[in-house]
């Protein structure tokens, strides 16, 4: 009884003092600002972190991850910053600071959760003077290596608003520029690496990206002069050693690009990219094997681009292997249906496979859909035309071609046209021209003396002659030489003697034979004249111009 009543009196006394601390407490005026949280030990961490992402150089970056390391029990959204500092150390920096984890790149997710959290105010960190500056900067973290040009405007809107707030800042510098660099504005890019590295020359992200529009652009004393420099900030990470392979690529020294692409693999494993890049060094140094495997093995890690799959393809054909070439290039148009590239060795593919017409469909194809015009298509245009004796259609590509190029390929390919549009004069020109460029080449004047016998321009064909007896000819090219020779003396009992010696040379020479059918026609020796005439008709592959002369002697011969 005793205990009970004493128990009574404890319950009792505790009512009364609760509702007297009721009755002096201050009542809530909605009007006043809620008090802040004290931030505590952790939160501290969180606020410090903040900072020092704020900055981007090298240091700040690894301090914000070591300052969140040193928490304890950290809560989600710290943890996400610690994931974000190590990230973006990673990524803009290719190393890692010490005894990081090895970790994978942030996904989405934690910097939507972070954006979400500022805005609705969840965590203390939105009261710190830098919250508003990171609002705008976290945010495009999470679309710079996404393919849309849509989110590539918001990233460069949101960090240009970061910029104002904060124009000292290296990050939104160095991140403006890489946006620029995506959409392929390259002055607008490299305005805005120059400023970041005016900021803070540790920033050496920022010259590799300039590094990167320089080689785009063709300008690799300019990049390597980049790098020299960035060379002085920061012991030569993979980046480094992966862009100077590049620009050794650029620059044709093969045997370097190589030994810079294989030493950054020692730091980075079988990464894709100079997989590739090495895979280019070997096909350059004629290594096509070992280039073919190289970028194979590329693929299986994950390089499925445009440039793996035109390198394996033109490896393919190298080696003679077209069918599978073609067949490389019809995967590749599966995930990239629009890309001119592809189309454009498709075609050249088609062309050498024997199926020109398919070639030139395509090849019109792309015309019409208002792809870039390049001069190589104009080339493949007039190889497929020619293919399919389309004589006046190919006369136009070369038209459009040698305006653009007065490359030897092109000025054959003319010559070739001329003769089969009936203008001799004008391929005669071209030879001659070619022939001016390259006096070495005994093809040249061999051509154009042929030329100069069916225009009968006997002092030119004489000239051609004289100089092509200083050269070193094949049997077939001294063939060739004795028809020009026997022009020369046309009408005489040499005539004759030197034919035979053309035939004796090579017995497929169409010229020699139908001059040996002709002089002994002229001769009154018919039975002769009819066995060269036979001996070319066995003969395949004639053209249509020989076949016309064949049934014109025919016809004097019966």
């Amino acid at each position: 009884m005793t205990i009970l009543r004493r128990f009574m009196r404890i319950l009792i006394c505790l009512t009364v003092v609760l509702l007297l601390s009721g009755c002096f407490s201050t009542p809530e005026n909605p009007d006043e600002p809620v008090v802040p949280p004290q931030i505590n030990r952790n939160q501290g961490f969180v606020v410090d972190a903040f900072r020092s992402l704020a900055n981007g150089s090298p240091g700040s970056l690894r301090e914000a991850y070591r300052t969140l390391d040193e928490a304890e029990g950290l809560s989600d959204y710290a943890m996400d910053l610690k994931y974000l500092s190590s990230w973006l150390y990673n990524s803009l920096y290719s190393s890692l600071p010490e005894n990081l984890p090895d970790l994978e790149a942030v996904p989405n997710s934690y910097f939507s959760s972070i954006v979400d959290d500022i805005e609705n105010g969840v965590y203390p960190v939105t009261r710190i003077e830098e919250s508003s500056y990171l609002f705008f900067i976290l945010p495009p973290m999470s679309v710079l290596y996404t393919e849309s040009d849509d989110t590539l405007e918001i990233a460069f809107e949101s960090l240009t608003v970061g910029h104002d707030l904060n124009p000292e800042g290296t990050l939104p510098l160095y991140l403006l520029g890489y946006v620029e660099e995506r959409r392929g504005n390259y002055d607008e890019a490299v305005t805005w690496y120059i400023s970041a590295l005016q900021q803070s020359r540790e920033c050496y992200p920022a010259a590799y990206g300039m590094v990167r529009i320089y080689i785009e652009e063709g300008r690799y004393e300019d990049a390597e002069l980049i790098l020299s420099e960035a060379a002085e900030l920061v012991q030569p990470d993979a980046e480094y050693l992966y862009l100077r392979g590049r620009v050794y690529l650029g620059t044709q020294r093969f045997t370097l690009a190589r030994e810079n692409f294989e030493k950054a693999q020692e730091l980075l494993g079988e990464d894709p990219r100079l997989l590739m890049g090495t895979a280019r060094a070997l096909f350059s140094q004629n290594e096509p094997e070992e280039a073919l495997d190289t970028v194979r093995r590329a693929r299986r890690r994950g390089a499925g681009t445009v440039e793996t799959a035109l390198l394996e393809a033109n490896i393919l054909r190298s080696l003679e292997q077209r069918i599978k070439a073609l067949s490389i290039l019809e995967q590749a148009q599966e995930l990239f249906p629009d890309n001119q590239r592809l189309k454009d060795l498709k075609a050249q593919l088609l062309l050498e496979t024997g199926r020109s017409e398919e070639s030139r469909l395509l090849l019109e194809d792309i015309s019409s859909q208002g792809y870039a015009e390049t001069l190589e298509r104009d080339v493949l245009l007039m190889k497929s035309a020619i293919n399919a004796s389309l004589w006046q259609e190919a006369l136009i590509y070369f038209q459009h071609a040698s305006e653009q190029s007065r490359d030897q390929e092109i000025l054959n390919l003319g010559a070739v046209i001329y003769m089969n549009t009936g203008e001799a004069g004008k391929a005669l020109e071209l030879y001659q021209e070619l022939n001016n460029r390259e006096p070495e080449n005994p093809e040249y004047p061999l051509r154009a003396m042929e030329l100069s016998r069916e225009e009968n321009k006997r002092e030119l064909a004489a000239a051609m002659i004289e100089r092509l007896r200083t050269m070193e000819l094949n049997a077939m090219q001294k063939s060739r030489l004795k028809v020009g020779e026997a022009f020369l003396v046309a009408g005489t009992p040499e005539e004759r003697k030197i034919l035979e010696e053309a035939l004796f040379l090579d017995v497929r020479n169409e010229e020699a034979l139908l001059g040996l059918a002709d002089y002994h026609l002229r001769r009154g020796d018919r039975r002769r004249a009819d066995l060269y005439l036979r001996q070319l008709e066995r003969m395949s592959g004639l053209d249509q111009k020989t076949r016309d002369r064949i049934l014109i002697l025919k016809e004097e011969l019966y």
